[in-house]
């Protein structure tokens, strides 16, 4: 079961994932916790209908793209203050494997792996051990800040929320 990791929401980007291509030739990228990070502007990501919808009971406090450079490891982390984000993989065609894990013992994790698919948001468990292996290409990803942190709300309480709303696929 992944749903402690990640669950699919029902409603596809009709926006970012198509305009994504113009947003990350932008050169507005600035470094934080060792990632390539750029802001994307309110009007932006809210023009998603599935953020529009969560924005009412979670506000969001900032939509951010995410670049990953070629022959990289994220490594294994849980974000500092985040509960959750919600993220769209906007690179299609760059090889990457995201993985949850869970330590067997000193030496070994057992892993679970969100395979992302084009145009999905995915609600994303950041207070989970989790990491990036990105291969030949650059690998960029939308994702969320809500305006909470990790002390006032939790990927259960959000999760348990959009899924009482119907906005999961099943």
């Amino acid at each position: 079961m992944t749903d402690q990791y990640y669950k699919k929401f029902k409603i596809q980007s009709t926006s970012i994932a198509t305009i994504a291509p113009s947003l990350v030739t932008a050169n507005l990228w600035a470094k934080q916790y060792g990632l390539d990070i750029m802001v994307v502007s309110d009007e932006i990501w809210y023009n998603e209908p599935l953020l529009r919808i969560i924005n009412q009971k979670f506000p969001i406090e900032i939509g951010f793209i995410i670049r990953i450079p070629p022959n990289t490891i994220y490594n294994w982390h849980i974000d500092g203050t985040r509960a959750a984000g919600i993220n769209l993989k906007l690179s299609g065609d760059s090889v990457s494997h995201t993985m949850f894990g869970e330590k067997v013992d000193d030496w070994n994790d057992k892993f679970t792996e969100l395979d992302y698919e084009f145009k999905n948001f995915y609600l994303f468990n950041t207070q989970t051990k989790h990491s990036v292996i990105n291969f030949s290409s650059y690998r960029y990803l939308f994702t969320v800040q809500f305006s909470q942190t990790k002390d006032e709300i939790s990927y259960q309480e959000i999760y348990n929320w959009c899924n009482s709303e119907g906005l999961f696929d099943e």
